[in-house]
């Protein structure tokens, strides 16, 4: 066999895997099973990641007194005070409404299942605006370094591991009752990546069965080259690979199918897809044998710089029929205590309105929280001003300068996930620098 005859097999892993490509490193079938406790005190934290910066400003909008302050900010990007879904009023007294596109988070947030943390993002230090002490993360509004440090929780150096990965490290180090694993159905993903723990991968609907296909076909021509002279050790590393690769995939897919009696819909979308992947394989998880899991998703067109209006409106309304729909699955099977999902994103957009009808790279930003174990229905974290100009302002566009960190955020995740207080430094380095470690969302 050639070079151009094996190019020719291996192409085939990315066509198969286009809705969400295989990853280079995934971790191997007898790791993912060699957990020995039952799924009693089962719990999964589920990612989904809006790339390229959800507009946090028209998400969650004052419906209060303070609605004027974000309308005259706004500009042509304000949302009708009476278009918005209704939130019941915050333990503070505020009002706030939800973009319209987002009935069923409002639903979800009104009966006590749904939050948001408000104006979070990478923080080295606390940060207050003119101040001359203290770091900000490198590189701010840059798409590649925020989205890094969100998945990182590093903001003063590259990583080559995420907090996820360094989570799924330390838990399979503690050894509590299992040896977790984390799942992308979204490819590789810097979040996932850990030291001694690897990301297993999943495509979404028919693309996973693409990619078992894609390896099983690769063994005639592996045979082949067992037989041409000088081949062997090409062939042998090339093997062990595509066997790992294999008995991964079929795992994963036995497990999702195992969990594919859930009646609930969801909707035909990319993370409509996505998140019904991971909702089967969480009905599936006796597969695996694990009582901790983490999954990953992502999804991409949140980079509005132009025709924010109609695009930010037909992205919401795909995460909010997904989310419902996954919401309403973990209740049909009786996991909806036992499941978190949480949103991040690269970050914020500008308050101000740019001159291609969009907005630009912001900061601080809105993120999403929903599961049974959400202390819902109220608002975590601090709401800025939304003074153009003003102390929340990193500059003069409405750049919000974020009061809580990307660390307190994960941390309170993995907190509940398993990890002790004591333990949290390991996996959040600068969580250190914060007087308050975790943010008290979940019960």
């Amino acid at each position: 066999m050639n070079r151009r005859e094996f190019l020719k097999h291996t192409s085939k892993f990315a066509l198969g895997a286009s809705a969400a490509p295989l990853i280079p490193r995934l971790i191997s079938a007898p790791l993912l099973a060699q957990a020995t406790s039952s799924n009693s005190g089962y719990r999964a934290i589920v990612c989904v990641y809006l790339d390229g910066g959800n507009d946090g400003n028209n998400t969650v909008i004052p419906a209060d007194s303070y609605y004027s302050q974000y309308a005259t900010g706004r500009g042509a990007l304000a949302l009708d005070r009476t278009s918005l879904a209704s939130l019941q009023a915050t333990s503070g007294g505020r009002l706030f409404g939800l973009h319209p596109s987002l009935k069923n988070v409002a639903s979800l947030y009104n009966q006590g299942h749904a939050t948001w943390l408000c104006n979070a993002g990478p923080l080295t230090t606390p940060y207050k605006k003119g101040q001359t002490t203290g770091k900000i993360p490198l590189n701010l509004f840059s798409h590649t370094a925020q989205a890094a440090e969100w998945q990182s929780a590093l903001t003063q150096a590259d990583s080559s591991n995420g907090w996820a990965g360094r989570l799924a490290d330390l838990l399979a180090k503690q050894n509590l009752s299992s040896s977790p694993i984390v799942v992308s159905t979204s490819g590789w993903q810097l979040l996932g990546s850990g030291t001694t723990t690897e990301l297993a991968s999943i495509g979404a609907g028919n693309g996973a069965v693409a990619v078992l296909n894609a390896l099983q076909s690769l063994t005639p021509s592996l045979n082949q080259m067992d037989s041409t002279q000088g081949s062997n050790s090409l062939s042998n590393a090339i093997s062990e690979m595509q066997s790992g690769h294999l008995s991964t995939t079929k795992l994963l897919l036995d497990a999702a199918s195992t969990g594919s009696s859930i009646q609930t819909k969801f909707p035909n979308t990319d993370i409509g897809q996505q998140l019904q992947v991971i909702a089967q394989m969480i009905n599936g998880r006796s597969r695996f044998d694990v009582n901790r899991q983490i999954f990953l998703s992502s999804v991409s067109g949140y980079d509005t710089h132009t025709l924010q209006l109609p695009m930010q409106a037909s992205n919401l309304a795909d995460l909010d029929g997904a989310v419902g729909a996954f919401a309403a699955a973990m209740q049909e099977i009786n996991m909806f205590d036992q499941v978190t999902l949480f949103t991040m994103t690269d970050f914020a957009r500008s308050h101000l309105v740019n001159s291609g009808g969009g907005t630009d790279h912001a900061w601080g930003n809105h993120h999403l929280i929903v599961g049974g174990a959400v202390k819902g229905g109220d608002m975590y974290g601090t709401f800025p001003s939304l003074v153009i100009g003003g102390d929340d302002d990193f500059a003069t566009n409405g750049l919000w300068i974020p009061t809580t960190s990307g660390s307190q955020y994960a941390a309170t995740l993995a907190q509940w996930l398993g990890v002790q207080s004591k333990d949290l430094s390991n996996v959040f380095p600068e969580l250190s620098n914060f007087s308050k470690s975790t943010l008290g969302f979940l019960g």
